[in-house]
């Protein structure tokens, strides 16, 4: 096994969607590419176990999915996806919300405000989130899932709705977290841009399969 595998997918098939011989995941920043319909979000979705494959193996640190507790799981191994949710409450609240359901250290007012000004929002974390653009919202639930601490973050498209300042700010709140806690990062992505920045492994799909891989 290699040392720093995170996940490995052995003969994984998801209907007519995903068909994956063998991929192995290593610690670090994976970003993984490809067209529309070539199965990214289908694939990172079963990291986690929001999808299960019909056929095949996923496993993380070495164990099958089979064998994990999928809601515990879920605390560590934690996923933004394209449309995440505002709940009830402030702005803060939202960014707390994710740690008192993990069971989490909860962050300070100091800590909230911290947190989403390295993402560019000049926001007041009292003020509701009502009135924040689809992009704010986007930065709110990706400082969501940062103040959880997770050991591996999965984004799905998390600069879809930015423009090229606030993916830079992005990425940066990112690649500072990812440094300051040792965690790992899956991101999928259609920017070039976005990828660049971020650095690590570049995963290639289309048609549901991988189609290459770029190191580091």
């Amino acid at each position: 096994m290699v040392t720093d595998e995170l996940f490995r997918l052995r003969d994984v098939v998801v209907g007519g969607i995903i068909d994956i011989s063998d991929l192995v995941i290593t610690a670090g920043v994976s970003c993984v590419t490809g067209g529309s319909g070539a199965g990214k979000t289908t694939m990172v979705k079963l990291l986690n176990g929001m999808v299960t494959p019909d056929r095949g193996t996923v496993s993380y640190r070495g164990t099958d999915l089979a064998a994990t507790d999928i809601v515990r799981l879920r605390r560590t191994v934690v996923m933004l996806g394209q449309h995440p949710v505002v709940f009830a409450g402030t702005i803060a609240d939202n960014v707390r919300i994710g740690c008192r359901w993990a069971g989490h250290p909860v962050p300070d007012d100091g800590q909230v405000g911290q947190l989403l000004c390295s993402l560019g929002l000049k926001v007041n974390p009292a003020d509701d989130p009502g009135g924040l653009s689809g992009g704010e919202i986007q930065r709110l639930c990706l400082a969501r899932v940062l103040a959880m601490n997770p050991e591996v973050l999965i984004a799905d498209e998390p600069s879809a709705a930015l423009d090229g300042s606030s993916e830079q700010l992005v990425a940066g709140a990112i690649n500072r977290w990812r440094r300051a806690t040792g965690a790992s990062v899956v991101v999928v992505t259609h920017s070039p841009a976005l990828v660049e920045m971020l650095g690590g492994t570049t995963i290639r799909m289309a048609a549901g399969t991988v189609v290459g891989e770029d190191a580091p």
